[in-house]
């Protein structure tokens, strides 16, 4: 009833890990969703596959540990642009979501890629936690340029949407991918934390969404804070770092500082 748990001594050397063609590792439940460990060299998501951990249950899902000692590349969607690559969470009842890990050197996401944990109904979901050297959040599906790449945690109930927290040297959010934290209802979006020496938000996509860093919310809720802990922050060509309120939830506050410098500049190209 526990699963199973493979281990390995320290100092292991890990090989290559790939996930393509619409594959899926899945691990939902009926009472509560499992776990999932992940540890290799290189490890990527392509075409549309995914890991996936639906939750309909009271108690707390599982959590999801990605783990690589070069890189972790998560690319694409399926040829059609239904299914993007990548990891969702998304809790039903009112069982907690998965807490998804990210650690390695560098994090790639691209063409409409995604990390997204989602709460509904009751439940409350998820953090995601990004410990990685360099990050690159860009662009969107070929197929669909709306479907941009995103690393997101959303609430759509009464529990609250996870937080995220991104640690690391460089974060770069371009053309038009976004970084959020977002409530659709009556409960509080996540807060936002990123401490790192350089975060770079640039440019939109064809279709006109714009990069950014956000707590927003499109209901009630309020939107939490958001906080950038940075050497070095460029805002350029259109792309934005925000807390926004649609309907009648309050706007979170922004916390920035930069030790070294703040650059904004340029337009949007669309």
């Amino acid at each position: 009833s526990q699963g199973y748990e493979l281990s390995y001594s320290n100092g292991q050397v890990f090989s290559d890990i790939q996930l393509s063609q619409k594959s899926l590792l899945n691990v939902s439940g009926t009472t509560n969703s499992g776990a999932v460990q992940i540890q290799g060299r290189q490890v990527q998501f392509a075409d549309g596959s995914l890991i996936f951990s639906s939750n309909p249950g009271n108690l707390a899902a599982g959590d999801i540990h990605i783990q690589a000692s070069e890189s972790i590349d998560i690319i694409g969607t399926t040829a059609d642009g239904s299914i993007r690559s990548g990891i969702r969470n998304e809790s039903l009842n009112a069982g907690t979501g998965s807490n998804i890990t990210i650690v390695a050197p560098r994090l790639t996401l691209q063409q409409g890629a995604g990390i997204n944990d989602n709460a509904f109904n009751n439940a409350s979901g998820g953090s995601i936690q990004v410990n990685v050297t360099n990050v690159e959040l860009s662009g969107s599906s070929v197929i669909n340029p709306t479907g941009v790449t995103s690393l997101t945690t959303s609430v759509r109930g009464t529990g609250s949407a996870g937080d995220i927290s991104v640690t690391g040297d460089r974060l770069v959010v371009s053309d038009g991918a976004a970084l959020s934290t977002i409530t659709f209802g009556s409960s509080p979006s996540g807060q936002v934390t990123i401490r790192n020496t350089e975060t770079i938000v640039q440019g939109d996509n064809p279709a006109g969404l714009y990069s950014n860093i956000s707590a927003i919310t499109y209901g009630t809720g309020s939107a939490q804070t958001l906080t950038l802990d940075t050497a070095r922050l460029q805002i350029l060509n259109g792309g934005g770092v925000v807390t926004t309120s649609f309907v009648d939830g309050e706007a979170g506050d922004l916390n920035i500082s930069a030790t070294d410098s703040i650059q904004i500049r340029g337009r949007s190209q669309a």
